[in-house]
């Protein structure tokens, strides 16, 4: 055994494109929920728009499509040494609780929409939503952990990390 030695070298481009694959889901989902909040702010009707709910149900269908993506086995490589195995085992488990969570608060929107057309007095839809966005932000921040240790583990460099996140499917 070489202890010395970090992640199998065969297995370095399989991580960099996992890394540039999930970098990229993470933006299109920000992407899509960015859209959907510009929407709410330039809309006199606010989240109560009809062009909020369109975007709304875009970024159902983007985080859908992602969580399709994530829960495919086949999507995931296979990684030869233990411990990078296990950090990418991590990572798409991680990655999965996001996408799941992102569903989740786009669900508590579209309640608090609700909420907000019928008149009904109501804290907890936005207090849930308010706590189900912290557990994506302390999910957001594993994530990078996790991904940050798969690639040094890897000896992946900023930049090729960058460039993976950069190049498309």
């Amino acid at each position: 055994m070489f202890f010395w030695r970090k992640g199998d070298p065969a297995d370095r481009g399989k991580v960099l494109e996992a890394l540039g694959r999930w970098d990229r889901e993470i933006d299109a989902v920000d992407n899509a929920t960015d859209a959907m909040r510009l929407v709410a702010a330039q809309d006199p009707e606010g989240i109560q728009s009809a062009a909020f709910e369109e975007k709304r149900m875009t970024a159902v269908q983007v985080v859908n499509d992602g969580l399709e993506w994530t829960k495919e086995r086949t999507n995931w490589p296979l990684l030869i040494d233990d411990k990078g195995s296990e950090l990418m085992a991590a990572l798409q488990m991680l990655v999965n609780e996001l996408l799941a969570q992102q569903l989740d608060s786009l669900r508590l929107q579209s309640e608090f929409v609700e909420v907000l057309r019928s008149g009904r007095a109501s804290d907890s839809s936005g207090n849930e939503l308010g706590v189900v966005n912290h557990r994506i932000a302390v999910v957001l921040d594993e994530i990078k952990k996790v991904s940050t240790r798969l690639a040094k583990h890897y000896r992946v460099t900023v930049q090729e990390y960058a460039r993976a996140a950069r190049t498309s499917d």
